[in-house]
């Protein structure tokens, strides 16, 4: 069976590989909100990835499970903020609200600050004496120790970090369904499955696994072996299927820009036109229409159609 040392070395190869893949990827036509997200994503697992190299290098697993933890909370919290963030940024095509970037800083700092005052302080309250003897302990450079002042400060850290996990969920969820609801209008079923399916399993299992992470961390053997394989494969799976989605998108825009450069009038004038001419003839009563029986009944291609929609809707901020 792998060892912890093994998991935690394959870790860092995978995480750093994925972090130079997104770093290194720059798609002109998928637009600035996904290349803010890559940016996002990127910074999230290469903190990941820095935490692995720091718990192989020097084994804080190995100075105790409470160690292993301080770790882990410092590291997880920044990545699930970053990932969260950029997951939303492409929810909200960049529009993200000046709160929503707080909220995880905020509550990193908080967590910092809890463990900094349980993990420096010889002993006691931890709100009481604590912090004074965590400037103290401060100003002696005391290694991480396990006392039951600091493993307090880990729970305390831990129930900051659900709560900061349990608010960015909230927020994907909300988006995810907007978008769902959105693209009712603008897809096929099919169609609608593959862009939706990815970004459908990414918010379940970052939601499930960053509120587990709080509770996971303070346990050892086989359950966290088994955390972080469902991990690491979910970290994998995401930023795989971020890179092919944006590869994707950015084919489909040029094909499409392509196609529509080849038409003699203008297609926002012609699909304008067209739309106008449909809605006067109160075409949009009919039940149980799809985009191409619209575009076919417009007399335009439904690449047109589709393009003058997404425009109009990238024009306004989400609701």
């Amino acid at each position: 069976m792998m060892t912890l040392e093994e998991m935690q070395f394959g870790a860092l190869l995978l995480t750093s590989v994925l972090t130079i893949d997104l770093a290194s990827r720059s798609l002109k036509h998928v637009g600035a909100a996904y290349n803010r997200s890559r940016w996002l994503l990127a910074g999230g697992i290469g903190l990941l990835a820095v935490q692995f190299l720091l718990q192989y290098t020097l084994h804080f697993r190995a100075m105790g499970v409470t160690q292993g933890v301080a770790v882990n909370l410092v590291f997880f919290m920044l990545t699930s903020w970053l990932v969260s963030l950029a997951i939303l940024n492409l929810q909200r095509r960049g529009h993200l609200q000046r709160w929503e970037w707080l909220m995880g800083g905020g509550c990193w700092l908080v967590a910092v600050a809890i463990l900094a005052v349980g993990t420096l302080g010889g002993g006691g309250n931890l709100w009481g004496d604590g912090l004074a003897q965590g400037l103290d302990g401060l100003a002696r450079g005391l290694p991480l120790r396990d006392t039951p002042q600091m493993r307090t400060a880990e729970k305390c850290a831990a129930l900051v970090f659900s709560l900061m996990q349990i608010g960015y969920s909230a927020l994907h969820w909300k988006e995810f369904s907007r978008i769902k609801h959105a693209l009712n209008n603008y897809y096929d079923g099919d169609e609608k499955h593959q862009l939706l399916r990815w970004m459908e399993k990414s918010v379940y299992l970052l939601g499930g696994l960053a509120l587990m992470a709080p509770f996971v961390i303070f346990i050892s053997g086989g359950v966290l072996f088994v955390y972080s394989v469902f991990l690491i494969g979910f970290i994998y799976y995401s930023v795989s299927r971020f890179i092919n989605y944006g590869a994707e998108n950015a084919m489909q825009q040029v094909e499409t820009a392509e196609e529509c450069n080849e038409e003699e009038t203008p297609v926002e004038g012609r699909v304008g036109e067209a739309i106008s001419q449909w809605t006067a003839a109160r075409g949009y009563c009919r039940q149980g229409l799809n985009i191409q029986q619209v575009a076919d009944t417009m007399g335009i291609k439904r690449e047109q159609l589709r393009l003058w929609l997404r425009v109009q809707d990238m024009s306004m901020p989400p609701g």
